[in-house]
């Protein structure tokens, strides 16, 4: 119930700016939603990754991003060593200035507040009866990360489209999360 509540605390505020603007200049600008993939993720991370993005304003858009890791490999890695963290999922809810006057081609900076989890585990020491005892202590952490990123996209034919994204954050409140996280993204998407 806390994740839900945290997610929908950051989630609100995104539902009032996604509102179709109205505009006064009377230019030829309509708002547009986006679905997008994370081809390159589910190739090199095996990691999921959905994307519903909405244009308000001509250089304006929002958008959330949800992603769960689903390799194997990296799991056997954590379960085999002693000091590793694996993410279960992020769930990254953005906001997007375009830096392009063109509508079909063009990049944009974006800022991010995301909430993501998974597991963590290290070796802790700890002393009883003046001898020191190692230990491995393992948990789950939820925190939130700030983050920057640029990217680049291009939409064909109105509808299809290409993006490329890259950048980063910080995780903020919890000290067994990784301390950075990065986004980087190839996706192809539909827009309507």
């Amino acid at each position: 119930m806390k994740k839900f509540l945290t997610t929908l605390c950051f989630l609100s505020p995104m539902l009032f700016l996604a509102q179709e603007a109205n505009n006064a200049e009377g230019s030829s600008f309509t708002a547009g939603n986006e679905i997008k993939w994370d081809v390159l993720g589910l190739i090199t991370e095996t990691k999921i990754q959905l994307t519903y993005e909405h244009q308000f304003l001509p250089k304006w858009s929002a958008g959330l991003s949800a992603a769960t890791y689903q390799s194997n490999k990296d799991k056997d890695h954590f379960d085999t060593s002693t000091d590793k963290q694996l993410k279960n999922y992020d769930i990254i809810p953005y906001i997007r200035y375009h830096l392009s006057p063109n509508q079909n081609s063009y990049y944009f900076a974006e800022g991010s507040l995301g909430v993501n989890s998974g597991k963590y585990k290290h070796i802790e020491r700890l002393d009883a009866n003046n001898q020191a005892i190692y230990q491995l202590q393992q948990g789950e952490y939820t925190d939130l990360a700030l983050g920057l990123a640029v990217g680049y996209k291009y939409i064909l034919k109105e509808h299809f489209l290409g993006e490329i994204l890259v950048g980063g954050g910080q995780n903020i409140l919890n000290d067994d999360s990784p301390k950075y996280i990065s986004r980087v993204a190839i996706s192809i998407g539909y827009k309507f």
